[in-house]
């Protein structure tokens, strides 16, 4: 990745903090908080008394003392993450994240508006959007940026001078994918359905409708192209024959409880379909038989962000309690967490190096309150 850990550091000895949004299209510095470690204050040893109140008194200094125990203390099973960069400059929740191919700009939703984040961590607001985006996502090469709002929006923006090349839609997208060949984009609508757009005639090609009409709240276009995974607020989860449109498999009865698919994501090489609940936890799918193979539980409520690592041997998840856990996928161990913060974590992306984690906060539906992004030095992915 072309972002340096040099120029993050750089930045923030040299203190940069400036206001975030403004007018359209225009370039400012974010609010950039650095986070140091304060020292911690010393512990005093506390002296034990010769005798107490009720009369009793220490053993006879003749005694043989107690060797202290040659068990080791039981190592943490995960370390902590620490902030490399805050930035401040998103008006509303971030719900979405989402890093470019080559790891030079980072892109996160806000309300009426999407942001992205340069190599100097310099911020660019792209003010299509009249309410709340729900999604944003590069396209395979980077050339196109795909944002997805409550106002029925589908855009599709130029990287390169930050314009719109389309707006396409009209009913509230809660979710974007894009074909790994990078000429059709899906649209998860708050209908359920999924629409799939061709960006060279900018029409509507295709739209599959679930068994149970309910808000698509997740999507995902496997690497080979082969299924769209959809992700329901009540609960399923449906593989669709990208191709055809077809239900290959619909996931359900998992759990008796509310388990809203909040966030998916496929594994890089296809294999495992990761989820994100609302009842908790986070549970791998096996590619074919559909078969559940691991959940995870280590957040306190909700679970919605879900990104894996470009190796595939890591997977980041965020939660309403406001915590990043990093999970070994083969053990299934914790191997890493970023500290819990006030507000809930909506969502986390890895940047294609591996070398940084960009996660979102923000209150649901408060326009009003700003919502930050926290960058990371994620653990390495081997």
């Amino acid at each position: 990745m072309n972002m340096r850990k040099e120029m993050l550091f750089f930045l923030l000895s040299c203190g940069l903090a400036a206001a975030g949004c403004g007018k359209a299209v225009q370039e400012t510095a974010p609010a950039i908080t650095a986070v140091g470690g304060e020292s911690q204050p010393t512990i005093q040893p506390t002296s034990i008394p010769e005798s107490t109140e009720t009369g009793a008194t220490l053993p006879p200094a003749t005694e043989t003392p107690i060797p202290p125990t040659d068990t080791p203390l039981p190592e943490p099973t995960a370390r902590l993450m620490e902030s490399v960069a805050i930035l401040e400059g998103s008006t509303g929740p971030v719900y979405s994240l989402d890093w470019s191919p080559d790891g030079n700009v980072l892109a996160s939703a806000g309300h009426s508006q999407s942001n992205l984040w340069g190599e100097d961590l310099q911020q660019t607001t792209l003010p299509g959007h009249t309410s709340y985006v729900w999604a944003v996502q590069w396209s395979p090469d980077g050339s196109m940026l795909a944002t997805g709002g409550q106002d029925g929006k589908l855009i599709i923006w130029d990287a390169a001078n930050q314009e719109q090349l389309a707006s396409l839609g009209e009913i509230f997208i809660f979710s974007v994918a894009w074909s790994p060949a990078g000429e059709l984009v899906a649209a998860g609508t708050s209908r359920g359905l999924v629409q799939i757009w061709d960006l060279q005639t900018g029409e509507m090609i295709k739209e599959f409708k679930p068994r149970v009409i309910s808000e698509s709240i997740s999507l995902g276009w496997s690497p080979d192209g082969e299924y769209i995974a959809e992700g329901l607020l009540n609960g399923e989860i449906v593989i669709w024959d990208a191709e055809s449109g077809s239900d290959v498999k619909t996931i359900s009865g998992y759990t008796n409880r509310r388990s809203d698919v909040n966030g998916l994501a496929w594994s890089p090489d296809g294999q495992l379909l990761a989820t994100a609940h609302q009842d908790g936890p986070i549970r791998l799918w096996e590619k074919g038989g559909w078969d559940l193979q691991q959940e995870f539980t280590g957040h306190g409520g909700w679970a919605r962000g879900v990104a894996w690592s470009p190796g595939g041997k890591l997977l980041a998840t965020t939660g309403g309690d406001g915590k990043v856990v990093v999970w070994d996928i083969e053990s299934g161990d914790r191997e890493a967490e970023y500290p819990k913060r006030p507000k809930p974590i909506w969502s986390v992306a890895w940047s294609s190096d591996g070398g940084f984690l960009a996660a979102g906060s923000g209150l649901y539906d408060r326009s009003t309150v700003n919502g930050n992004v926290f960058i990371m030095e994620a653990p390495p992915d081997e």
